[in-house]
């Protein structure tokens, strides 16, 4: 059996983990959870180290909305040896350590010592990032005040509430949406209770229609969106820790760096047949490597000459996005997305042991045809593998090498390039050029100045999509 072969038969059981290792920290969307925080440091609670209710089997014991619904209740504890998930597909020393998982059992062990090697590589990603994200000693800079201040990236914190984030009636579309461009609401003080309403409004959205066992049971990219964007919805309206300054990372950036570097983890031990050592920590001397891909954005966005080119142009970088994104975390599931912009795409893929992952399975050849697919030729990146590393923060010298290159020509692609520009132009062909892209011929017709077929279609996209905004776009 190949290695993408793997990969495939294990997809099934690769969504369960996923959404387990999202899930770990459910019990901090919770108004249990800050009424543990303001106290468990008094000394005269019942609240303590010892019994943090977000990991002592909250689902079970200390979750008050799961009640409302049992479907979904099953299938947070059914175990994986019950479930629809075809363990014995699985290789051998895999499948044998997983029989008695649940996602609630996930939740309720994560943080402890586990001779179960899936908690203990859990337990790994969590601290890794955890460490990163709190910054400062977890005895200290508590927040003792009935609603915590939820605060960005600057630090700046807000004497406001915000109702208006809970309540709301979450539509699949919407998910989706949030999946892919979500954003972290605004410095606010977070009310308890609004936080048991969020997450009553995810439990409704996974119990619908069996939504969360239909995905077990036969996985597909799109209710992988759909689920993920609704866990992003809800978890970025709480925060990983209430301590300051960690109170500036959202419970959504925590969980999904944390399933990020465990699914690399789990692939690697997927792709090599064992799982590696438990240890107290978690697992030791486990690395991970960063995948990424530079272009020039700015420069293809620069050359629009009307607002219409503008927005076409951001489009096609979204659809790029979206694309190579569902490449490398579905088709191919070794990595996930951890950083974008406009230049560069970042993934976290595992450390393989003998050869690159991403010459393994070609990821470097496939991500840069969908590029040139879908920006017919005029974006293609250079695309850098990073060295082993145990940090998030190799990010910033993976970015250094791709903005050293990216302005610059890919040398391998060049005859792929003008195969494809080839089919543009005919032989001595008189034809205007385009003056957006500067590289096909114009279109035919009473255009001023010229434009060629492909930036006219984006250019009428955009109108169609922006229509009645504005009417600056013909």
């Amino acid at each position: 059996m190949t290695n993408l072969e793997t990969l495939k038969k294990a997809r099934p059981f690769l969504a369960w983990a996923e959404v387990a290792a999202l899930l770990h920290d459910l019990g901090k969307l919770s108004a249990i959870f800050l009424e543990y925080r303001r106290k468990w440091q008094t000394g005269n609670s019942p609240w303590h180290y010892g019994n943090d209710p977000h990991e002592d089997v909250f689902v079970c014991t200390y979750d008050s909305k799961i009640c409302c619904f049992q479907d979904l209740f099953c299938d947070l504890i059914t175990p994986l040896g019950r479930s629809h998930i075809k363990l014995d597909e699985l290789p051998d020393p895999i499948w044998k350590k997983l029989e008695h998982l649940s996602i609630a059992g996930v939740c309720s062990k994560h943080t402890g010592f586990n001779e179960n090697s899936f908690i203990a590589l859990l337990k790994w990603a969590d601290s890794k990032d955890s460490q990163w994200d709190r910054n400062n000693p977890l005895f200290c800079n508590e927040q003792f005040t009935k609603m915590p201040a939820d605060t960005d990236i600057f630090g700046m914190e807000d004497s406001r509430t915000d109702h208006h984030l809970s309540g709301t009636t979450l539509t699949a579309e919407d998910a989706e949406q949030h999946y892919r461009n979500g954003y972290p609401p605004r410095p606010h003080l977070v009310d308890p209770e609004d936080l048991d309403r969020v997450r009553k409004e995810l439990y409704l959205f996974l119990d619908e229609d069996r939504r969360l066992a239909k995905y077990f049971k036969s996985p597909c990219a799109q209710t992988r969106e759909q689920i993920f964007g609704a866990v992003r919805w809800a978890f970025d309206q709480a925060m990983s820790d209430t301590t300051r300054p960690c109170n500036d990372t959202t419970l959504w950036e925590h969980c999904y760096s944390v399933m990020a570097i465990f699914k690399a983890g789990l692939v690697k031990a997927l792709l090599e047949d064992k799982w590696p050592a438990p240890s107290y920590d978690g697992i030791s001397n486990l690395k991970f490597r960063l995948l990424g891909a530079g272009w020039d954005g700015l420069r293809f966005l620069s050359e629009a000459r009307k607002m219409g080119d503008v927005l076409g142009r951001a489009a096609v970088l979204d659809k790029i996005r979206n694309e190579v994104r569902q490449l490398v975390e579905w088709k191919i599931p070794i990595g996930s997305l951890v950083y974008f912009d406009i230049n560069n795409l970042v993934f976290l893929v595992p450390d393989y042991e003998n050869e690159e992952l991403a010459e393994k399975f070609d990821i470097k050849n496939l991500i840069r045809e969908l590029f040139i697919e879908q920006s017919d030729g005029d974006i293609i990146p250079h695309i850098k593998l990073s060295k082993p590393t145990d940090s998030l923060t190799s990010i910033v010298k993976l970015l250094n090498k791709l903005d050293k290159v990216r302005k610059f020509p890919v040398p391998c692609l060049e005859k792929k390039e003008a195969k494809l520009l080839g089919g543009y132009w005919k032989q001595d062909s008189q034809e205007d050029i385009c003056t957006v892209c500067h590289r096909r011929p114009a279109k035919k017709g009473d255009f001023k100045p010229p434009i060629c077929e492909q930036c006219h279609k984006r250019r009428v996209k955009a109108s169609e999509q922006e229509e009645g905004k504005t009417t600056s776009y013909q």
